[in-house]
């Protein structure tokens, strides 16, 4: 096993290296560049090490590696995807440039051209972005960030206790080195304490961080007892299983054409072992005569002969609705009406969210009613839309049915109703303001 990994610069380590570590690499890198720059002399070391830990290349990682068929695609188009933070993000400053391109922009610069609102790109594709992307915040760190990849699987994340160092005598070398050591713009003071983590790594690395981000995204599953029986009896009946996991990564070139494969589930990754199964197969889904493929067309398939008998099961038995693929593609915000700002603050018992105190709202129990909520008001108003026949009666009583039970829930399951304790020693006794709804 190797030694820690410690500096005497702050150091974070990010573990799991895809879009989300991505976007919290990239927001370091921004906010050490602003902070450090003017306090770290040229000759000084970094002012701060980041450590990358992932056993895939930063950026795109394992989902959305760009060696994968063009074939498997993304749920969203090529006009809602981003790396970088752009004028519509609250936390930048009036005068903070964008540090990059977005997914559009990437596209369009780099010769695209189909509609950007309504193409669902290629997997392979963003992960060309990220991998981009990535190389570009590379090349923005300054040199006192210290990016470091550890091309390896994070295996534990431990808590050091803290440790309180007596500082140095005034004068002495010891002194002066702690001084040189210190996070610009702060002082070793009488105390330095120290609370971080330590990272095992599965090559045996080691790596003390002063903080610690987990961005696995989905993470493989230990393996139940049923998945081990299913596995067997698919051994002695001469079959193949394949446990759930990424189709893209699933062995699915050793099923033989003609086979009959049983699916189980009619979920997105069902959606990806059909694609492998057919159109990786050589079949083709071609436009019937008179339609148009790209908006509401119909389609016929052709097969190549390669194709397997597929039969599938799930516990509603019916697949997942596709998204439109046509320039009409819905971007329209919905208004939230009851997972506002005043009603997370009445149910934290706080007079607003603008001060520095958490809201300690419970997310299962206080906080998603209220996303619930809105999303049956959105899906129940687009019902009443497109298929008022659906109603057997007037679909406004359906709306006041969830504003009652939001005018409930926020009665009942306010902070001081959970968390009677705490709020017995609260002092103030400040009436709370009434809960409504956002006005449509």
């Amino acid at each position: 096993m190797s030694e820690p990994a410690r500096t005497h610069a702050p150091a974070v380590a990010i573990i799991g290296v895809g879009p989300r570590g991505l976007t919290v690499l990239e927001r370091l890198v921004a906010l050490a560049a602003k902070r450090f720059a003017r306090q770290v002399p040229e000759s000084a070391g970094p002012a701060l090490t980041i450590h990358l830990i992932d056993p895939y290349p930063p950026g795109a990682g394992i989902v959305w590696r760009t060696d994968q068929p063009e074939s498997l695609l993304m749920n969203t188009t090529i006009a809602e995807q981003t790396v970088f933070p752009d004028a519509s993000c609250s936390f930048l400053d009036a005068d903070d440039e964008p540090t990059g391109p977005s997914m559009a922009e990437w596209y369009s610069a780099n010769g695209g051209t189909d509609p950007l609102d309504s193409t669902f790109p290629s997997r392979a594709l963003y992960g060309r972005y990220l991998r981009e992307a990535y190389a570009r915040v590379r090349r923005s760190a300054p040199d006192f960030v210290e990016i470091v990849e550890h091309r390896t699987m994070a295996e534990s994340v431990i808590d050091l206790p803290a440790m309180d160092l007596p500082e140095a005598r005034p004068g002495t070398q010891q002194a002066a080195e702690d001084a040189a050591s210190a996070a610009p713009g702060t002082s070793p003071g009488p105390f330095a304490s120290a609370r971080e983590q330590l990272v095992r790594c599965q090559n045996g690395t080691t790596i003390i961080a002063s903080a610690v981000v987990l961005a696995v995204g989905h993470i493989p599953s230990a393996q139940p007892e049923e998945r081990a029986r299913l596995a067997a009896f698919a051994e002695r009946r001469g079959g193949l299983y394949l446990p759930q996991g990424l189709p893209a990564e699933a062995p699915v070139a050793e099923v033989a054409p003609g086979d009959r494969v049983i699916v189980r589930g009619m979920g997105l990754n069902y959606f990806d072992l059909q694609t492998l199964f057919t159109h990786e197969r050589g079949g083709r889904f071609l436009p019937l005569a008179g339609t148009d493929a790209r908006c509401g067309g119909r389609l016929r398939y052709e097969p190549s002969g390669l194709e397997h008998h597929l039969a599938l099961g799930s516990p509603r038995g019916i697949p997942y609705r596709s998204k439109p693929i046509c320039h009409e593609h819905p971007k329209q915000d919905w208004p939230l009406r009851y997972f506002t700002r005043d009603n997370v603050a009445l149910l934290a018992g706080l007079d607003d969210l603008d001060g520095d105190r958490f809201a300690e709202a419970r997310f299962n129990d206080q906080l998603w009613p209220l996303i619930l909520a809105d999303l049956r008001l959105a899906y129940y108003h687009t019902l009443s839309q497109v298929r008022p026949e659906a109603f057997a009666g007037d679909p406004g009583q359906l709306r006041e049915a969830i504003a009652e039970a939001v005018s409930r829930h926020l009665t009942r399951r306010t902070w001081h109703e959970t968390h009677p304790q705490a709020a017995a020693r609260e002092t103030s006794e400040n009436p709370q303001p009434a809960a409504r709804a956002n006005p449509a």
